[in-house]
């Protein structure tokens, strides 16, 4: 595996490396202790989207464990966790990260809509029973919601985060704009759409953690491989939006079209 809880000062030494401020836009200001994987308090404000001061919300962010995949960094708050699964490749590798590096309780909530013939709860229940034989690690409870079509307020919904004290999602940036223009469909995601630096953090009734806001699948791509995840668990996954299919991929959605675009296969 390629996975290493490396310094963040971007040296090769995991142990010998002198603390090192990280500041990284949308995160918490921490700096680099030489025991490994712990982060230490800043002494500067991280900046979040648009340069805004970004506001700790809890003491526990002080004592997190970090580790950096590919050249994405993640941040492992104090549990329990929830996290938001829909069976699809981003959020699905983020749940088999959380469940290989967490010790805590990890909540995982899924929405279910009619709209959708309810198939998240297939890909999200396979892609959980894939993440415990991989991780060995059961201590999870998988919450699904059955809707009649998926909103904001059905994904987040205040019953979810008395259960949790921080939500991982795996939102990612959308592929540029260069490669979105070929796409059969347009996406009505533009918040999604790359250009602007993102936050990691969100505020809702608890904190929202977002350690893929800054990155495409192209680097999810790349996580999966550093991982060893290519053809255990992301054949698992589902990324279609084609309504009229119950499984499988359609291949001609603009979800589908972003997965080939990443991953080079459905």
């Amino acid at each position: 595996m390629g996975t290493s809880s490396q310094t963040l000062c971007g040296c090769n030494s995991v142990v010998e490396c002198q603390p090192s401020k990280l500041f990284v836009a949308g995160s918490i200001p921490v700096t680099r202790s030489k025991l490994l994987g712990v982060a230490q308090p800043g002494s500067a404000p991280a900046l979040g989207a648009g340069g805004r001061e970004f506001d700790p919300l809890h003491r526990d962010q002080f004592n997190m464990k970090i580790i950096k995949i590919s050249k994405t960094i993640i941040h492992f708050h104090q549990g329990p966790i929830g996290i938001s699964c829909s069976g699809g490749v981003d959020s699905s590798v983020l749940l088999y990260i959380l469940m290989k590096y967490v010790k805590d309780p990890i909540h995982i909530f899924t929405c279910a809509s009619k709209l959708k013939n309810y198939t998240t709860v297939k890909s999200s229940t396979e892609v959980i029973r894939k993440c415990i034989e991989l991780t060995n690690n059961n201590n999870v409870t998988h919450h699904i919601r059955y809707v009649d079509e998926q909103t904001f307020e059905n994904l987040f919904y205040p019953q979810q985060y008395s259960l949790i004290n921080v939500m991982y999602t795996g939102v990612t940036l959308n592929p540029p704009e260069a490669v979105t223009d070929n796409f059969k469909e347009k996406s009505a995601e533009d918040e999604r759409n790359p250009g602007t630096i993102k936050s990691f953090y969100k505020q809702t009734s608890k904190l929202t953690y977002m350690p893929f806001a800054n990155i495409d699948k192209k680097e999810i791509y790349n996580i999966y491989k550093e991982l060893d995840l290519l053809q255990s668990l992301y054949p698992l996954t589902r990324s279609c939006e084609d309504l009229n299919l119950l499984e499988g991929h359609c291949g001609q959605c603009w979800w589908c079209e972003e997965r080939l675009w990443a991953f080079n296969k459905l």
